[in-house]
Order: structure tokens, then sequence, then C-alpha cells
């Protein structure tokens, strides 16, 4: 090869890609058979990461159309390549899934990748090209610690992760160092973090102090453990959304708005997710533990084993779905009683499971009239656009229902004896059915793109009826 060429030497996870497609093959991987393959992997682990690349890149189908590649990269390769440069994918990621990603996107004349007995890291990818070229003069995009011995012999050192100037040592190095993207700050991490964690949806853990409230038993000993157990809840709760955005982290990039959340769209990686799932499990089951009964915590076990459940099995089925959202709701009720030790009436446990199920169908209808027939298809929830007319009558039945049957509480024999002025509770069945028909109507409009709780937390109308339900239920106490 002529010596005068000049060489593009491209690395592939963290720059190409922002994810790690070792990482990607896994997910893709377990994704096929959850129970049998998460074993399986394990087996796999144990024999050391080389031999994870090697079965994965066997097993596993990378799922390329819903990779997200830096537009930054890709013009310096154009770039390059129109100057008449050779352009090289190198990377420590397997030969396969190099070799697949080099001919799907058709810009790198030559593709190496790692394989049993031969780990291209660092100063190896030089020393293996070198072997195949003569190369005198090369240019080099990488990110990670381990390339700064390969940017400190090329002509050109681009680096896509602006955090790795700290990580440098050398300063003439340092004046030379092509930034392709910005530093991300610390602020912006936590925010990442709070985002992906869904801070605003803990606002349905609130559930969990209606027990209390209905009982009307404010006593410093229920309302710490109601805290508490908010809390332990909202953590269980934030570690599911973590573990659903990893899993389903194919389709949410071609989601028009789920593609924006951090674990979908790199700011946080796949290995920092599952440690921040663990971390939230942990703190949970912990919290539980050591200061609520036992029973509380076999419903967070409970919770996020259903939670499992309906992610790899229960989602794609229609009605069976939006019936274990309802639970899920239902659920954070209950766990209020257990973590209290307070009775809950048949009827509070009804009104919630009907009255959630025509929110849960609500916030399907949503979802559906923003998606186009095509999106639909591709977000695999077994929900098809001709369901919408279903779920529009589906939801209006069982959220009416639902309010059918907290007055039938408020006016139960129990719930009499608790309150001195009953003739005020009167109003709140009314205003929430209220509230759920402007809801309903909003979401048929097509205005509501989210959870219909999340959208009520924002909504001024919605606030006025919440604050008018909280108004007539202190003046029935």
């Amino acid at each position: 090869m002529n010596s005068n060429k000049h060489y593009l030497i491209v690395d592939l996870d963290g720059t190409l890609t922002p994810s790690d497609t070792l990482e990607e093959s896994i997910i893709s991987f377990i994704k096929k058979n959850p129970i049998k393959n998460f074993f399986i992997f394990l087996s796999i682990l144990l024999k050391g990461k080389e031999n994870v690349k090697e079965k994965m890149s066997k097993n596993s189908l990378l799922e390329f159309e819903n990779l997200n590649f830096s537009r930054e990269v890709i013009s310096i390769i154009k770039k390059k390549k129109e100057e008449g440069s050779i352009i090289i994918l190198c990377s420590a990621s397997h030969q396969r899934q190099v070799s697949e990603i080099s001919e799907k996107l058709k810009i790198f004349d030559y593709a190496f990748g790692s394989r049993q007995n031969l780990s291209l890291k660092g100063l190896k990818k030089i020393e293996y090209i070198k072997s195949h070229f003569e190369m005198d003069s090369f240019s080099y995009i990488g990110n990670s610690v381990e390339d700064i011995p390969i940017w400190k012999i090329s002509n050109e050192a681009y680096v896509y992760n602006k955090n790795i100037f700290f990580r440098v040592k050398d300063k003439d190095l340092k004046k030379n160092l092509i930034f392709l993207t910005h530093k991300i700050s610390f602020f912006k991490k936590i925010k990442s973090l709070f985002k992906a964690i869904r801070l605003y949806q803990w606002v349905k853990n609130f559930l969990i102090f209606v027990p209390m409230m209905l009982a009307a038993n404010f006593g410093f000993s229920n309302f710490f453990s109601s805290a508490v157990a908010f809390f332990s809840f909202s953590l269980i709760s934030s570690s599911v959304y973590i573990f659903n955005d990893i899993f389903d982290i194919h389709k949410d990039r071609i989601h028009p708005r789920k593609k924006e959340r951090p674990i979908t769209n790199g700011e946080i990686s796949i290995f920092q997710s599952f440690f921040i799932f663990i971390i939230l499990i942990s703190f949970s089951f912990l919290i539980s533990i050591s200061f609520l009964p036992i029973s509380f915590f076999w419903i967070l076990l409970s919770y996020i084993i259903l939670n499992f459940f309906y992610s790899f099995y229960f989602k794609k089925l229609t009605s069976i779905s939006l019936f274990i959202l309802s639970f899920f709701y239902s659920l954070r009720i209950y766990a209020g009683g257990e973590a209290t030790n307070l009775d809950i009436s048949i009827w509070l446990i009804s009104f919630s499971f009907f009255f959630f199920l025509g929110l849960s169908s609500i916030k399907r209808l949503g979802e559906l009239t923003q998606l186009s027939e095509n999106e639909i298809i591709k977000a695999d929830r077994g929900f098809k656009s001709s369901d919408i007319n279903f779920l529009k009558i589906f939801s209006l039945l069982t959220g009416s229902a639902g309010c059918f049957l907290l007055a039938v509480y408020l006016f139960s024999n129990q719930a009499l004896e608790i309150y001195t002025n009953p003739f005020y509770l009167l109003f709140i069945p009314f205003i929430t059915l209220a509230w759920f028909l402007n809801i309903y109507k909003t979401s048929v409009d097509g205005k509501i793109t989210d959870d219909p709780i999340v959208f009520a937390i924002k909504d001024r109308l919605s606030i006025l009826m919440g604050t008018l339900v909280l108004f007539f239920f202190i003046l029935a106490l």
C-alpha cells in the first residue's frame, strides 16, 4: 500500500456510535428469551469478556437500524474521504459486528475488529493496521483513556469526549486535541439522572398517603410510615423506569418523543443504567426492611417481579396490559395501608382499579393518536390504530364506573363513621367525574401525549379541581 496515502482511523463504541455495541448485543440477546437467555448470559460471562464478545456476536442480532451515529464523526469521515484518505473502522468490538456496521454504512474502506486471541484496544489497533499497511500519516478519532497513546503518535487527534481533557497529562498533546463534543458538566449529568429516573412520576406514589387521609388518622406514626413508604416505592418505581428504558432502547430510538430520553440518546450508558437500577432497588429494599412492616417489602418485590413480566410478556397483550397498569395504581394504595396498618375498604380498592383502568386506557389512547400507523407497529405494544374507538368507549365506561364506586365508598357506613360533616363528601365524586371527562376529551382531541397523571400536574384546570377535592375533604373532617 502506498505510504504517501493518509489514513483516518475511527473507533466504534463511544465514537462512531455513542453507545456500546457489546452492551446493545447483550440486551438484544436477553430480550429474545428473557429468563432462559439471562442465565445463559451469566454462564458465558463467567468465562470472561472476550468469550462474551464471541458468543454475543454469534447469538444476538445487533439492531443496526436503531443505532445512533455521531453526525460530527460522520462529517469528518466524509470530508477526509473527499480528500482521498483511506478510512478504517477499527474497534475492540467483535469483528462480525464491526464488519456489519461497515457494510451497512458503506463509508469505510476497511473494517477491523477483535476476535479470539486478538483484542484491538489501545495501541494494538495501530500495530495491527501497520502490519497490513505502510502507514506513515494518520488521523485518529477516539473517545477513551486507552486512546491517549494513539493520539500522541497521530497527525490529527480527534476526540469525541470532552471530559477526556482532564485525563490527559501531556500538555503538548492537550494543545493538539480536536474536540468534537462539548464537555458534559456535572449539573447536566445530574439533570440527565433525574430525567432518567422520572422524578416527576413520583407524584403517582402520593396514592400511598390515601389510606391515612381517608381514615382521617394523621398521627405522627402514620405520617412517618406513609412518608417512608412513599420514598421507598418511588425508588423502586424509578428503577422500573430505568429497566424499561434499557430493554426498550431500540424501539424508543424511533419514537418521536422517547428518543430524547437520556438512556436512549446515549447520555447515560447501558452499563451506567444497570448500576443505577441496582442502587435504586437496593436502597428501596433497605429502607423498607429497616422502617416498615415486612408485608410492605413483599409488595415491593411483587411490584418489580410483575413489572418484569409486564415488560417482557404482557405489554403486547392489549387488554391484559391495561388491567396490569391499573393494578399498579391500586397496589400503591394497598401498600399505603400495609405501611400504616390501616384497613382498606373493598370499595376503595374497587374505585381505584376501575378509575385507573380508565386512565390507563386514556394513556394508550393518547399514544395512538400521536403516532402514525408505521410508528404504532414499530412500538410493538399490541395496539393498532383500529383500537382507538375501543379505547374511547372502554376508558369512558371504566373511568365513570370508578367515580360511581368512589361515591359508594364515601357514603358507606365505614366512611360515614369517620367524618363529622359527610355532606361535603357529596361534591368529591362529581368533581372527580368532571375532571376525568375533561381528561378524556383532551386526550380524544390529541392534546395529551404522555401519562394523564403527568399531564394533570401541569394543567391549571386539573390543579383547580384537585384543590376543590382537597377543600371539601377538609370540610368533611
